[in-house]
C-alpha cells in the first residue's frame, strides 16, 4: 500500500459518511418544507430514541468510542510523515546551502533512477529498481544466470559510488537486494 493510501481511504470513508448524513438531512428539510412528514427518516421517532438513550448505553458508549478511534486514527495517518518529493543535495562546502543560502535538491524519483542506472551498470545485472526514503534507499537488482551473492558486493559498490558522486553518501543509507541467478 503507498503511503499515503491509508489517510486517503479513510478521508474518502468519512468524506462518504458525511456526505451520505448531509443528503439525507436535505432531503428531510425538503420534505419538512413542503409539507410531507418524512421521506428517509421518521423524525419523531428518532428524536424520541434518541431521548430517551443516555451515554451508559451500549450502542451510545459503541458509537462514541468508534467514532473516537476513527478520529485518532486520522490524526495519527494525516500526521505520519510522507516520503520526502526532493532530496537536498550537500553544498561544495559542506552543509545543504552555500554561502548565500542556495539550497539545491534532486527530486526522490531523479535519485531513484540514478541509483537503479548504477546499479544496472554493474556486470551480470539484468535490471534494477530503486525507492528513495527520508534515511535509506533501497536498490533491487536483477541478474541473470550468475550467482547472486557473488555479484551483490558489485551493486552495493555502485550504488555507493553514485550516492557518494552525489553527495549523499552519508545521508542515505544503502540497501542492496540482488535476485535471481543461479539457483
Amino acid at each position: 500500500m503507498p503511503p499515503r493510501a491509508l489517510p486517503s481511504a479513510l478521508s474518502l470513508v468519512v468524506s462518504l459518511l458525511l456526505l451520505g448524513a448531509a443528503a439525507v438531512g436535505l432531503v428531510e428539510a425538503v420534505a419538512g418544507a413542503t409539507g410531507r412528514p418524512y421521506v428517509l427518516l421518521d423524525g419523531p421517532a428518532v428524536a424520541g430514541a434518541l431521548s430517551v438513550a443516555s451515554w451508559q448505553d451500549a450502542p451510545v458508549v459503541a458509537a462514541a468510542v468508534g467514532a473516537a478511534l476513527l478520529g485518532l486514527l486520522l490524526l495519527v495517518a494525516l500526521l505520519r510523515r510522507g516520503r520526502p518529493r526532493a532530496v537536498l543535495l550537500p553544498a561544495p562546502g559542506g552543509g545543504t546551502s552555500d554561502d548565500r543560502g542556495v539550497q539545491v535538491a534532486a527530486s526522490r524519483r531523479s535519485v531513484e533512477r540514478s541509483l537503479a542506472a548504477a546499479a544496472r551498470g554493474a556486470d551480470g545485472v539484468l535490471g534494477a529498481s530503486a525507492r528513495a526514503g527520508r534515511r535509506r534507499v533501497v536498490v533491487r537488482a536483477e541478474v541473470g544466470l550468475h550467482d547472486a551473492a557473488a555479484l551483490r558486493p558489485r551493486v552495493e559498490d555502485a550504488v555507493r559510488a553514485r550516492l557518494d558522486d552525489l553527495g549523499l553518501d552519508g545521508r542515505l543509507r544503502p540497501r542492496v537486494r540482488v535476485e535471481g541467478g543461479a539457483r
